[in-house]
């Protein structure tokens, strides 16, 4: 490896950030394929509260998440943990098939979060310390240019 190979090796390493998450819960549809979204959303929880986070979490959402991977709104989604440091401690990643999907599956969950189990609801944001959500999509195709 040349010196400048190994710099710009070096420099990618500095630029990036790496987290080992264990895989808590997952649940997938019966054809999970063809998934072409992935919404990821992340949580800060104080480690003292994780352990009631998670129990709420699995005694409310969790049957939520079952019941619309079974209807095929979600292709499937997988629950992330990790007490190992860095900003976030709770991971859940969405796989869905469209856009429009997005939407209606978080209408549907919130909502009924809200509405069938208020106070725990309730518990949960008031858990929550820190929150953010990305959407991975596929590339578009590239645009080849026209000649005229």
């Amino acid at each position: 490896m040349t010196e400048g190979e190994w710099n710009a090796s070096a420099a990618m390493v500095d630029r990036h950030r790496d987290a080992i998450w264990d895989i808590e819960a997952e649940g997938w549809a019966e054809e999970a394929s063809g998934a072409t979204h992935l919404y990821a959303s992340t949580f800060r929880v104080d480690f003292s509260d994780i352990a009631e986070w998670n129990e709420i979490w699995a005694d409310v959402a969790v049957p939520i998440l079952d019941e619309t991977t079974d209807e095929g709104l979600l292709r499937g989604w997988v629950q992330l943990g990790h007490n190992t440091g860095g900003d976030h401690n709770f991971k859940i990643l969405y796989f869905f098939t469209d856009w429009d999907d997005i939407d209606d599956f978080f209408i549907r969950f919130s909502g009924t979060l809200a509405d069938e189990h208020p106070i725990r609801f309730a518990r949960l944001n008031d858990m929550l310390r820190e929150h953010d959500d990305t959407i991975w999509i596929p590339a578009p195709p590239a645009i080849e240019d026209e000649e005229e």
